[in-house]
C-alpha cells in the first residue's frame, strides 16, 4: 500500500510511515508522524546520554539506556506495522519509567526532573484531544512520579557520589534537554494547530464559494421553476409522506396551509377516477423496473372541477433495490388540452363538411338534374301532338316537376343559411309560427282529410332563432303529410308542448306508415331516404338535426312501422331556450 493521497511527502516522512497508506494533512498521518519523531527523539536522547556519562565516568546507567533506545526502536518498528496505539503507550511508559529511575536515584542539583515536564505534554500530543481522558490519566500519572521522585527517599539504582562541577553540568545538560524537548512539542503542537486553522480557513473560504454557487443555482433553479409554472414535490416512500411546494398547491387552487404533507392514497384520491388507474400502473413501473415515469392526467381542484396536469418524476433506490425517495414536477397543461380539443373537433368538422360536400355535390348534380331531364323529355312529346287535354297534361307535368326542382332548390338555400348564418335571437309568438308552418303543410295533402291539432298557448313567445325554427317545423310538417298512410279511416298530426323547470319539448306526432327499426338511427343522415319510391331529397330530416345542433337542442324519434312517428324537440331551460307568456 504505496497511495498516500497523490501528495508528496518528505523522505523522513516516508521513513517513519513505511508501508502505510495514510493522505498528507489528515489526522492518520499527523499521528504517525508525531508518534514516530518522538520515539527518534527518544532514541536520541538516550545517545546523548550514553555519550555524556561515557565522557564524563559514569557507567552504571549505560544498560539503562541501551535499554530505552531499544524499546524506543521497538516504538518505531510497531508505529510503522500499524500498532499505533500500542506504540504510543510503549514509548511513552518506558520513558516515564526510565526518567522516575534517574531522577529518584540522582540529587536534586543534577536537574534530571526537568525531564517530567516535557514527559506530561507528551501524552497530548501522542493520543490528541479524541482521547482526552487517557492523555489527562497520563500526563497525571507523570507529575505524580515527579512529586514522588523529587519530594521522597524512594530510590530504585545507587547513589553515587557526584561532584559539585559534574552535577552543574548534569544539571545544564538536562535543562537544555528537557527545553528543547518541550520547545519541540510545543512547536509540534503549535505548527499542528496552524495548519488547521489554515486548513479550516481554506475550508471556510471554499465553503462560502459552494454555497454562494448553491444560493445562485438555488435561485436560478426556483426562477426556472417559477417560469415553467412547475409545482415541485418531494415523497418519502419508506414514511409515505408527500411535501409540496407551495407553487404545487397554488396550481390546485389551494393556500400554502391547506394541505399538509400527505401520503399516496390521499394524493390518488385527487386524480380523476378514469386516470387513476393508469397513474397507479405508471408509478408502479417506475420504482420496480425505473422505467420513465412522465404522465398526463386530470386532478381534481379545490374548487372541485377537474383539470389537466402533465406529471413527471424520479427515484432513487437503496442498495437493495428498494425505492425510497421520489421527487417530481407537475405542469397544468388544461389550455394546451383544451387547444388540442379545439382543433380535433374542428378537424372532425372539417372531415364532416367535406364528406357532407361530396356527398351534396354528388346528390344536387343528379337531383337538379333528374327534374330538368324530366321537363327536356315532356317537352319533345309535347312537340309532336296538336291535342289540347294532351297538352294541358304535359303542362301539368311540367309544373310539377318544376315545383319538385324549386323545392329542392329551397332545401339547398336553407342548407346553406343553417351553415353560413350565425344564430340570431328574437322573441316571436311559437303557436302563430306553428299555425303558419301547418298552413303551408296543409297544402300537400291532395285528400284534405289530415287534422291537425295544434296545442299549443297562443300566447307562448320564444327567445330563439326565428328562421331556422321555421326550417325545423316546414321540414318536420311536410314529411309528415308525405308518409302519411291514407289507408287509415281517421288521419291526424298533433303538435303540443311540454315544459318543466329544467326542459322545454315540443312533440310532432302523427298516425303515419312510421319508419322501419333498422332505419331509425340513420334518418337523420344526409341524402338517406328509407324508401326507393320516397319523392324527398333527403336533405330535410338532415337539416333538422343541423339546426337543432346550432340552437343547442336535440331530437328524439319513437316510431313504429305501420303505427306512426313522434318527434320530441328537446331544449334545456335557460341555457338554450328562453320562453314566457304574455
Amino acid at each position: 500500500m504505496k497511495d498516500l493521497n497523490n501528495k508528496k511527502i518528505g523522505h523522513l516522512a516516508k521513513f517513519i510511515l513505511g508501508n502505510q497508506s495514510a493522505g498528507k494533512g489528515t489526522l492518520l498521518y499527523k499521528r504517525l508522524i508525531i508518534t514516530g519523531q518522538l520515539c527518534l527523539l527518544v532514541a536520541s536522547i538516550c545517545l546523548i546520554y550514553l555519550i555524556f556519562d561515557i565522557w564524563i565516568g559514569v557507567y552504571f546507567a549505560i544498560p539503562y539506556y541501551i535499554v530505552l533506545f531499544l524499546l524506543s526502536i521497538t516504538a518505531f518498528l510497531l508505529n510503522q506495522k500499524g500498532k499505533h496505539l500500542i506504540s504510543r503507550l510503549l514509548i511513552f511508559s518506558a520513558s516515564l519509567s526510565f526518567i522516575f529511575l534517574f531522577t529518584s536515584s540522582e540529587p536534586v542539583e543534577s536537574g534530571n526532573y526537568f525531564n517530567f515536564f516535557p514527559l506530561a505534554i507528551s501524552p497530548f500530543l501522542l493520543f490528541g484531544y479524541e482521547r482526552f481522558k487517557l492523555s489527562l490519566f497520563l500526563s497525571i500519572t507523570s507529575l505524580s512520579l515527579f512529586g514522588i521522585a523529587l519530594f521522597s527517599d524512594f530510590s530504585m539504582l545507587p547513589n553515587g557520589e557526584i561532584s559539585t562541577e559534574i552535577n552543574e553540568l548534569n544539571f545544564f545538560i538536562h535543562f537544555i534537554v528537557a527545553m528543547l524537548a518541550t520547545l519541540f512539542m510545543v512547536i509540534t503542537l503549535a505548527g499542528a494547530n496552524f495548519k488547521a486553522e489554515e486548513q479550516l480557513r481554506k475550508n471556510e473560504k471554499e465553503l462560502l464559494h459552494i454555497r454562494s454557487q448553491l444560493e445562485e443555482n438555488t435561485e436560478r433553479l426556483a426562477m426556472a421553476i417559477s417560469g415553467a409554472n412547475a409545482g415541485v414535490y418531494d415523497w418519502d416512500i419508506k414514511k409515505n409522506t408527500i411535501q409540496y411546494s407551495i407553487l404545487w398547491k397554488k396550481l390546485l387552487g389551494y393556500r400554502p396551509e391547506e394541505i399538509k404533507d400527505e401520503g399516496i392514497d390521499e394524493f390518488m384520491q385527487m386524480v380523476h377516477p378514469d386516470d387513476a388507474e393508469k397513474v397507479n400502473e405508471k408509478i408502479h413501473l417506475h420504482l420496480t423496473q425505473n422505467e420513465r415515469y412522465s404522465e398526463v392526467f386530470r386532478l381534481k381542484t379545490k374548487q372541485g372541477n377537474y383539470r389537466w396536469f402533465l406529471d413527471a418524476g424520479q427515484a432513487t433506490w437503496d442498495n437493495e433495490g428498494k425505492p425510497i425517495r421520489m421527487v417530481g414536477a407537475l405542469f397544468d397543461i388544461t389550455e394546451k388540452k383544451l387547444t388540442e380539443s379545439t382543433i380535433r373537433e374542428q378537424n372532425t368538422m372539417l372531415e364532416k363538411i367535406n364528406a357532407e360536400l361530396d356527398r351534396f355535390l354528388y346528390s344536387t348534380s343528379h337531383d337538379l338534374r333528374a327534374p330538368l331531364m324530366s321537363i327536356l323529355g315532356i317537352l319533345n312529346v309535347a312537340e309532336n301532338t296538336n291535342k289540347i287535354d294532351e297538352l294541358k297534361e304535359y303542362m301539368q307535368l311540367i309544373g310539377d316537376r318544376t315545383h319538385k326542382l324549386d323545392e329542392y332548390i329551397n332545401e339547398i338555400i336553407d342548407y346553406t343559411r343553417n351553415h353560413r348564418q350565425e344564430v340570431r335571437r328574437e322573441i316571436f309568438n311559437l303557436h302563430a309560427l306553428v299555425s303558419k308552418s301547418v298552413a303551408n303543410a296543409t297544402v300537400l295533402d291532395p285528400s284534405g282529410r289530415i287534422n291537425f291539432q295544434i296545442e299549443i298557448p297562443e300566447n307562448l313567445f320564444i327567445k330563439s332563432d326565428y328562421e331556422r325554427w321555421h326550417i325545423i317545423l316546414k321540414s318536420l310538417l311536410s314529411n309528415a303529410v308525405k308518409h302519411h298512410n291514407y289507408k287509415n279511416q281517421y288521419l291526424w298530426v298533433k303538435i303540443y308542448i311540454v315544459d318543466t323547470e329544467e326542459t322545454f319539448e315540443m312533440y310532432i306526432e302523427d298516425n303515419g306508415k312510421g319508419i322501419k327499426k333498422e332505419y331509425q338511427d340513420r334518418i337523420f343522415d344526409m341524402f338517406f331516404k328509407a324508401s326507393e319510391d320516397a319523392s324527398g331529397s333527403g336533405i330535410g330530416l338532415y337539416l333538422v338535426k343541423e339546426a337543432l345542433n346550432r340552437l343547442a337542442g336535440d331530437i328524439e324519434l319513437k316510431s313504429n312501422y305501420g303505427d306512426g312517428t313522434s318527434l320530441c324537440l328537446k331544449f334545456k331551460v335557460p341555457e338554450q331556450l328562453i320562453y314566457l307568456y304574455r
